[in-house]
C-alpha cells in the first residue's frame, strides 16, 4: 500500500464512506505505520477513544448470527397454534345455543 492510500482511507472514514473491510484495512495500516503526520494522530485518537469507550462500558462490536430454521419459522408456528386453538375454542356448541332459545 501507498501512503496516500492511508490519507484516502481516513478521509473516508471521517466522511463516512468506507466499508467495514476497508475500515479493517485502515486500522490494520494505522497499527504499522510509523508516520506521524496531524490525519494519523487523529485518527488514531478518534479510534482509541472508541475502543476504550467500549472497553470502559464492557460493550463488544455486533457479532451477527445465523438464524436456524426454527428462528425463521417461530413467528409462523406460533400464529397457526393460535389460529387452531382460537378455532377450538371457540367453536359453537350446536347444542348450547337451541337451549337457549
Amino acid at each position: 500500500m501507498e501512503k496516500n492510500d492511508i490519507h484516502k482511507l481516513i478521509d473516508g472514514y471521517f466522511n463516512a464512506t468506507l466499508s467495514e473491510k476497508e475500515e479493517f484495512q485502515l486500522r490494520q495500516m494505522l497499527s504499522e505505520t510509523t508516520e506521524d503526520s496531524n490525519d494519523i494522530l487523529e485518527i488514531k485518537a478518534v479510534m482509541g477513544v472508541f475502543a476504550t469507550n467500549r472497553k470502559i462500558e464492557g460493550k463488544t462490536l455486533p457479532v451477527h448470527k445465523h438464524q436456524t430454521a426454527w428462528g425463521k419459522m417461530k413467528y409462523a408456528a406460533i400464529l397457526v397454534i393460535s389460529i387452531i386453538l382460537d378455532a377450538i375454542i371457540d367453536f359453537d356448541d350446536p347444542l348450547e345455543n337451541k337451549i337457549s332459545k
